[in-house]
């Protein structure tokens, strides 16, 4: 994990954590409490103010971002060792200067401020008389415990940080993802309907050429409703809030091939599918389907769904005469939704056209 952090202690939102501790700092008063007779009133007032001037560096410290911290830092030691001349009771506050090493420094520079501070401790206990377990020991635990709470701290924030980047990288590729899938939904149901009005307007022409003007017009009239049709499903597609069902689009996909002179066979016993499932299902369905409506001479189409708890499959066939597959716009569509939801297909042309697409049992959404 990276050891990189730009960021300051009053950045992670939860202000508890960065003036609660502040409290203990009420251990520095001990000494003036328990031993007032040893102090004057002068001496009470300088403790006061060394005590708000260390509230005050500690507030900057905390509103300050990685190494730029360095020179607050300074200034508590030099103000700790100093305030050790009017009350020992400034143990209580080294501890605070190492949080601030381990939290906004990296490992090795922090390790060099702990050290420093320790080093200040042990200054302030022998140029003040105070070489005793009651002001070392305290200053140099709670300095050295701080120190890894504030290394910890650190590294929960630079976990954070990454988990985030992290989710922003997840949310670009899922963006890039819909933008594809909105393509491919566009082309599979745009190209399915435009074929299908294609056809109507050649055979609207071909009315026209015989004379046979009501038939026309009812083909032209077609060639309108679905050129409706396909204008609302653009709008749907590009906003993603279209819902289909599965049962009624196989039969209008089967309405269509029998107004094409097709005999189809349907089998369907799926239940109980995704809502990612069914549409991947529907819009590959859609484009098999207008594969044959384009390429295929024959006259029959099998569609078969089955689904048990391992595996979901869907095979659509028909009899037309095939020399070679050409994996357009249609069947690379096909394999790409397909190898989206882990599954795969496969393609025969020996007896007429057959496409089997083969999905795990269990998908999520």
């Amino acid at each position: 994990m990276s050891d990189k952090l730009n960021q300051s202690l009053i950045d992670g939102g939860r202000p508890y954590w960065v003036w609660g501790p502040l409290v203990f700092t009420s251990f520095y008063f001990l000494p003036l409490i328990f031993s007032n007779q040893h102090f004057s009133l002068i001496t009470g007032v300088i403790s006061v103010v060394i005590y708000i001037s260390f509230l005050f560096l500690y507030h900057k410290a905390a509103n300050t971002k990685g190494d730029k911290v360095s020179p607050t830092l300074a200034l508590m030691i030099t103000l700790c060792v100093l305030g050790t001349a009017i009350t020992p009771g400034t143990q209580a506050l080294f501890g605070f200067i190492t949080f601030f090493c381990g939290f906004n420094f990296p490992l090795k520079k922090g390790l060099l401020g702990l050290v420093i501070v320790l080093m200040a401790v042990l200054l302030s206990a022998t140029t003040f008389n105070y070489i005793d377990a009651f002001f070392i020991a305290p200053a140099i635990i709670v300095s050295t415990a701080l120190f890894f709470m504030g290394r910890a701290e650190r590294k929960d924030r630079i976990h954070a940080a990454q988990e985030k980047v992290s989710q922003n990288s997840i949310e670009q590729l899922a963006t890039i993802a819909e933008r594809e899938r909105i393509a491919r939904d566009m082309h599979d149901l745009i190209g399915h309907s435009l074929t299908t009005i294609a056809l109507k307007a050649e055979l609207a022409e071909k009315y026209l050429n015989v004379d046979k003007i009501v038939m026309a017009k009812q083909e032209v009239n077609e060639v309108s409703t679905l050129s409706r049709d396909i204008l609302s499903q653009v709008r749907h597609a590009v906003s993603g809030l279209k819902t289909r069902d599965i049962n009624g689009q196989v039969e209008q996909l089967k309405s269509k091939l029998i107004k094409h002179n097709f005999t189809v066979k349907v089998t369907n016993e799926l239940s109980n599918l995704s809502a990612m499932v069914e549409s991947s299902l529907i819009l590959m369905l859609t484009e098999a389907v207008t594969n044959i409506l384009k390429h295929s001479n024959g006259d029959k189409v099998i569609i078969q769904f089955e689904q048990s708890d391992n595996a979901i499959s869907l095979s659509i066939s028909d009899n037309g005469t095939v020399d070679e597959v050409s994996f357009g716009n249609g069947l690379t569509g096909i394999t790409e939704r397909c190898q989206q939801l882990n599954g795969s297909v496969e393609v025969e042309h020996k007896q007429g056209m057959a496409i089997k697409i083969n999905l795990p049992g269990k998908l999520d959404d």
